[in-house]
Protein backbone atom coordinates (compact mmCIF):
# COMPACT_ATOMS: atom_id res chain seq x y z
CA UNK A 1 0.00 0.00 0.00
CA UNK A 2 1.36 3.43 -0.95
CA UNK A 3 2.05 6.08 1.64
CA UNK A 4 1.94 9.87 1.21
CA UNK A 5 5.45 10.06 -0.23
CA UNK A 6 5.70 6.81 -2.17
CA UNK A 7 3.70 5.22 -4.93
CA UNK A 8 5.22 1.87 -4.05
CA UNK A 9 4.87 1.96 -0.27
CA UNK A 10 7.23 -0.53 1.29
CA UNK A 11 8.52 -2.17 -1.89
CA UNK A 12 12.18 -2.95 -1.22
CA UNK A 13 14.83 -1.84 -3.71
CA UNK A 14 15.76 -4.47 -6.28
CA UNK A 15 19.43 -5.16 -6.83
CA UNK A 16 21.76 -7.69 -8.24
CA UNK A 17 24.91 -7.97 -10.24
CA UNK A 18 25.09 -4.91 -12.44
CA UNK A 19 21.64 -3.58 -11.55
CA UNK A 20 19.86 -1.45 -8.95
CA UNK A 21 16.21 -0.38 -8.97
CA UNK A 22 14.72 1.96 -6.37
CA UNK A 23 11.95 4.49 -6.04
CA UNK A 24 13.30 8.00 -5.47
CA UNK A 25 11.89 10.13 -2.67
CA UNK A 26 9.06 12.42 -3.66
CA UNK A 27 10.60 14.87 -6.15
CA UNK A 28 9.28 18.27 -7.17
CA UNK A 29 7.97 18.16 -10.75
CA UNK A 30 6.57 21.24 -12.47
CA UNK A 31 5.49 21.39 -16.11
CA UNK A 32 5.71 24.54 -18.21
CA UNK A 33 3.61 24.27 -21.35
CA UNK A 34 3.58 26.98 -24.00
CA UNK A 35 2.48 26.97 -27.60
CA UNK A 36 6.05 27.15 -28.87
CA UNK A 37 9.53 28.01 -27.66
CA UNK A 38 9.20 31.68 -28.54
CA UNK A 39 12.08 33.90 -27.37
CA UNK A 40 9.93 35.64 -24.74
CA UNK A 41 8.98 32.30 -23.14
CA UNK A 42 12.57 31.03 -23.15
CA UNK A 43 13.74 34.31 -21.56
CA UNK A 44 11.03 34.14 -18.89
CA UNK A 45 11.83 30.53 -17.96
CA UNK A 46 15.54 31.36 -17.90
CA UNK A 47 14.90 34.32 -15.58
CA UNK A 48 12.83 32.11 -13.25
CA UNK A 49 15.26 29.19 -13.08
CA UNK A 50 18.66 30.78 -13.64
CA UNK A 51 19.32 28.38 -16.52
CA UNK A 52 17.96 28.31 -20.07
CA UNK A 53 15.55 25.48 -20.81
CA UNK A 54 16.75 23.00 -23.44
CA UNK A 55 15.70 23.86 -26.97
CA UNK A 56 17.00 20.74 -28.71
CA UNK A 57 14.62 17.79 -28.73
CA UNK A 58 15.05 15.20 -25.96
CA UNK A 59 17.79 17.04 -24.08
CA UNK A 60 18.14 18.45 -20.57
CA UNK A 61 19.77 21.35 -18.77
CA UNK A 62 20.78 21.43 -15.14
CA UNK A 63 21.52 23.99 -12.46
CA UNK A 64 22.34 22.81 -8.94
CA UNK A 65 19.61 20.40 -7.77
CA UNK A 66 17.17 21.22 -10.59
CA UNK A 67 16.98 19.61 -14.03
CA UNK A 68 14.90 20.89 -16.95
CA UNK A 69 13.74 18.19 -19.38
CA UNK A 70 12.55 18.94 -22.91
CA UNK A 71 9.05 17.55 -23.58
CA UNK A 72 8.24 19.38 -26.82
CA UNK A 73 8.64 22.80 -28.44
CA UNK A 74 7.85 25.25 -25.65
CA UNK A 75 7.18 22.48 -23.11
CA UNK A 76 9.47 21.42 -20.27
CA UNK A 77 9.36 19.51 -17.00
CA UNK A 78 11.42 20.97 -14.17
CA UNK A 79 12.53 18.40 -11.60
CA UNK A 80 13.81 19.47 -8.21
CA UNK A 81 14.43 18.09 -4.75
CA UNK A 82 11.58 17.09 -2.43
CA UNK A 83 9.70 20.11 -1.13
CA UNK A 84 10.85 22.41 -3.96
CA UNK A 85 7.44 22.46 -5.68
CA UNK A 86 6.09 25.69 -4.17
CA UNK A 87 9.31 27.60 -4.82
CA UNK A 88 9.43 26.36 -8.41
CA UNK A 89 5.82 27.25 -9.11
CA UNK A 90 6.20 30.68 -7.49
CA UNK A 91 9.39 31.48 -9.41
CA UNK A 92 7.95 30.35 -12.75
CA UNK A 93 4.55 32.01 -12.32
CA UNK A 94 6.19 35.31 -11.32
CA UNK A 95 8.28 35.37 -14.53
CA UNK A 96 6.22 33.49 -17.12
CA UNK A 97 3.15 35.43 -18.34
CA UNK A 98 0.01 33.30 -18.60
CA UNK A 99 -0.37 34.38 -22.23
CA UNK A 100 2.87 32.51 -22.99
CA UNK A 101 2.52 29.32 -20.95
CA UNK A 102 0.82 27.45 -18.16
CA UNK A 103 2.75 26.37 -15.08
CA UNK A 104 1.42 23.26 -13.33
CA UNK A 105 2.73 21.33 -10.33
CA UNK A 106 2.56 17.65 -11.35
CA UNK A 107 4.60 16.31 -8.41
CA UNK A 108 1.71 14.26 -7.04
CA UNK A 109 0.89 12.80 -10.46
CA UNK A 110 4.24 11.08 -11.09
CA UNK A 111 6.78 9.09 -9.12
CA UNK A 112 10.32 8.34 -10.23
CA UNK A 113 11.90 4.91 -10.41
CA UNK A 114 15.69 4.94 -10.70
CA UNK A 115 17.23 2.10 -12.71
CA UNK A 116 21.01 1.90 -12.82
CA UNK A 117 23.97 -0.30 -13.55
CA UNK A 118 25.61 -2.06 -16.45
CA UNK A 119 22.49 -4.20 -17.01
CA UNK A 120 20.06 -1.25 -17.05
CA UNK A 121 19.94 -0.92 -20.86
CA UNK A 122 19.27 -4.65 -21.21
CA UNK A 123 16.33 -4.38 -18.81
CA UNK A 124 14.86 -1.40 -20.65
CA UNK A 125 15.38 -3.02 -24.06
CA UNK A 126 12.90 -5.75 -23.09
CA UNK A 127 9.99 -3.31 -23.11
CA UNK A 128 11.03 0.06 -24.58
CA UNK A 129 11.06 0.85 -28.33
CA UNK A 130 13.72 3.58 -28.03
CA UNK A 131 17.24 3.10 -29.36
CA UNK A 132 19.17 3.29 -26.09
CA UNK A 133 22.63 2.73 -27.58
CA UNK A 134 25.11 5.16 -25.94
CA UNK A 135 25.86 6.91 -29.24
CA UNK A 136 22.15 7.84 -29.51
CA UNK A 137 20.81 8.00 -25.95
CA UNK A 138 23.37 9.07 -23.37
CA UNK A 139 23.70 11.21 -20.24
CA UNK A 140 21.60 14.35 -20.58
CA UNK A 141 19.05 12.78 -22.91
CA UNK A 142 15.36 12.30 -22.17
CA UNK A 143 12.33 11.04 -24.07
CA UNK A 144 8.66 10.38 -23.58
CA UNK A 145 8.02 6.79 -24.58
CA UNK A 146 6.43 3.51 -23.61
CA UNK A 147 7.97 1.02 -21.23
CA UNK A 148 6.05 -2.21 -20.83
CA UNK A 149 3.02 -0.51 -22.44
CA UNK A 150 3.19 2.26 -19.81
CA UNK A 151 3.68 5.95 -20.62
CA UNK A 152 6.96 7.13 -19.12
CA UNK A 153 9.41 10.00 -19.24
CA UNK A 154 12.86 8.41 -19.44
CA UNK A 155 15.92 10.47 -18.45
CA UNK A 156 19.47 9.14 -18.57
CA UNK A 157 21.25 10.95 -15.75
CA UNK A 158 24.79 9.59 -16.18
CA UNK A 159 26.90 7.18 -18.22
CA UNK A 160 26.86 4.34 -15.63
CA UNK A 161 24.11 4.23 -17.05
CA UNK A 162 21.47 5.47 -14.64
CA UNK A 163 17.91 6.20 -15.76
CA UNK A 164 15.19 8.11 -13.95
CA UNK A 165 11.81 6.81 -15.10
CA UNK A 166 8.89 9.10 -14.34
CA UNK A 167 5.62 7.17 -14.32
CA UNK A 168 2.10 7.91 -13.12
CA UNK A 169 1.58 6.89 -9.51
CA UNK A 170 -1.35 4.72 -10.58
CA UNK A 171 0.91 2.69 -12.88
CA UNK A 172 4.02 2.56 -10.68
CA UNK A 173 3.30 -0.80 -8.99
CA UNK A 174 2.71 -2.44 -12.39
CA UNK A 175 5.93 -0.98 -13.80
CA UNK A 176 7.87 -1.99 -10.68
CA UNK A 177 6.68 -5.60 -11.05
CA UNK A 178 7.56 -5.56 -14.75
CA UNK A 179 11.06 -4.21 -14.02
CA UNK A 180 11.60 -6.94 -11.39
CA UNK A 181 10.57 -9.60 -13.92
CA UNK A 182 12.71 -8.06 -16.68
CA UNK A 183 15.70 -7.97 -14.31
CA UNK A 184 15.07 -11.64 -13.45
CA UNK A 185 15.06 -12.51 -17.17
CA UNK A 186 18.74 -11.46 -17.33
CA UNK A 187 19.82 -13.95 -14.70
Amino acid sequence: MADATSALGTAPPIGGTGLAIAELPHQAKVTVRGRDAVPALVQAVTAALGVAPPLAANTTTRLAARTVLWLGPGEWRVVGPPGDEAALVEALRSEVPRRLAGVVDVSDFYTTIRLGGVAARAVLAQGCPLDLHPRVFHAGRCAQSLLAKTDVLLHQTDDAPTYDIQVRWSQAAYLWAWLATAAGNLA
